[in-house]
């Protein structure tokens, strides 16, 4: 199942329902693997194993490959390593990019050597998600000021050019700076984000795309027409949903169908593409497709019942709290403070406006009642869990 082009054969990375796909995929794989739960750690797609001499090592990396292969999935080999321990807990770069992210908001020149630093760490140690990491910190401040913002923003962006993976961690970090009363700059966004589209033919990184659509729905951001040609052409079920979204939505000139209409027509609603196809028509983006859904027993009940995996309206801060976006330590806090209020209860603004941000009340200008709002939060943050390359508090 090839879902992530150059990357890998693997599981897609997208928005939530990738995480969920995950989820469902591997929790069997873990059933067949036949390891002691206390020998092996699982972070959505990411398997670890300690094991007591190499060839037992190399004998579950068989049996892994073995059981995902029934899946039509592959282990990356780029990605797969076997490590004869101890080994360091670290490269020192974590601890640098934490000790210098105190002082980074102090003004426009100490953001400056703040991302300095970190792109230097970046050309270090490439194989690391340094930028990720040193964007993760940035989740201490709020609301910076006006001229470390702009300073912040304009690195930011060239950081979701440089490391592949780090998009949804930006685009969480200025949302959440935008929902405390920052303005960004729609302008200098929107050019890094075609930037991104465009580059994903050399860089096959679908996650990035995903978040980047992702955001431009959210904030109704226009992108340019070589962007929407680019995006006719991708066949990562994820990024073609977004991208039929956004172009419902009269974000996306360039944007057609052509393909995408003919890669459908030509598949039975039973392989890799059943969700592409199935949300295209289940969304009215393609209806020219619904006899390919209708001719398939499973997709036909769904559309029936009325089933759907995409939500075409979602709040802001759900591009913030959800795994790979802000840090756990900012998502405990909300949740400590979600797990104190009664969701039926229309008179818990005060509180809920702390949790979320001082300006929650746009939210609500928005048809959400708090109650909803509340309900939101409270679905997303649900089996959250703290990395190692979390930055702490």
């Amino acid at each position: 199942m090839n879902m992530q082009g150059k990357v890998s054969q693997g599981i897609p990375i997208g928005n939530d329902l990738s995480f969920l796909l995950a989820e469902v995929v591997l929790a069997q794989v873990d059933k067949k693997l036949g390891v002691r739960p206390e020998q092996a750690y699982r972070w959505f797609d990411d398997y670890e194993f300690a094991c007591r001499t190499r060839q037992e090592a190399e004998e579950i990396l068989v049996r892994l490959n073995r059981c995902l292969d029934s899946y039509r999935l592959r282990v990356n080999p780029k990605k797969t390593t076997i490590l004869e321990l101890p080994e360091p807990a670290g490269d020192g770069w974590q601890d640098e990019i934490r000790a210098l992210s105190g002082a980074a908001f102090g003004s426009a020149a100490s953001m400056v050597s703040y991302f300095d630093h970190a792109f230097r760490s970046r050309s270090r140690h490439p194989d690391h998600p340094v930028l990720l990491y040193a964007m993760g910190t940035l989740f201490k401040t709020r609301k910076p000021r006006a001229d470390v913002r702009k300073v912040a923003e304009s690195c930011i962006t060239q950081a979701i050019l440089s490391e592949p993976g780090c998009a949804q961690k930006a685009f969480a970090l200025l949302t959440f700076w935008e929902m405390n009363g920052v303005v960004f700059d729609r302008d200098v966004l929107t050019v890094t984000i075609d930037k991104l589209i465009q580059m994903h033919d050399s860089r096959g990184v679908s996650s990035d795309v995903a978040w980047a659509l992702a955001f431009c729905i959210q904030h109704g951001m226009r992108l340019g027409r070589d962007s929407g040609r680019a995006l006719a052409y991708v066949e990562e079920d994820a990024v073609a949903i977004l991208a039929l979204h956004a172009s419902a939505l009269n974000l996306l000139p360039g944007f057609t169908t052509k393909v995408l209409v003919k890669l459908l027509k030509a598949t039975t609603g039973d392989d890799e593409h059943w969700l592409l196809l199935y949300e295209a028509v289940r969304q009215g983006f393609l209806p020219t497709v619904q006899g390919v859904v209708m001719g398939n027993t499973l997709l036909a009940d769904l559309l029936a019942r009325g089933v759907s995996f995409y939500r075409r309206t979602i709040p802001g801060y759900a591009l913030i709290v959800h795994p790979g976006g802000a840090p756990e330590w900012v998502v405990e806090a909300w949740l400590k403070a979600a797990t104190n209020i009664e969701p039926e209860d229309e008179t818990a603004a005060p509180p809920l406006v702390k949790m979320i941000s001082d300006d929650v009340e746009t939210l609500e200008r928005r048809g959400e009642t708090l109650s909803d709002i509340l309900r939101d939060l409270l679905d997303s943050m649900t089996d959250h869990q703290t990395t190692l390359l979390e930055p702490y508090e």
